[in-house]
């Protein structure tokens, strides 16, 4: 019954039409059901991007020990490369989710 009621609601939100609330699923909705995948997502997102800067900052570090082969150019374009989509992740992550809804000017 829950199942048929879920796919219903995508269905009904997917064609427009008018969707009535059921007081036994009224939590569950199309939007509310892609807004907190979209933070899963989003926050594995970051901790992706944590662990390439942390796994990047180990290669530096074996770098220097001379046990690796990594040119030093291809590590710093690695480090640039996590860090600016970790930080971009986060602003993103702070603006949509975490932010008071007072936009500043």
């Amino acid at each position: 019954m829950l199942v048929k009621r879920v796919i219903m609601l995508v269905e009904d939100s997917m064609f427009d039409r008018d969707l009535k609330p059921d007081p036994d699923v009224s939590h569950l909705s199309p939007q509310g059901a892609a807004a907190s995948r979209s933070i899963i997502l989003l926050f594995f997102q970051i901790i992706q991007m944590f662990l390439g800067c942390a796994t990047v900052a180990g290669v530096w570090a074996w770098n220097s020990e001379e046990k690796c082969k990594a040119t030093s150019e291809y590590v710093i374009a690695g480090g640039v490369m996590y860090a600016s989509y970790l930080i971009l992740f986060i602003q993103f992550f702070f603006g949509a989710y975490l932010s008071s809804g007072i936009k500043k000017v």
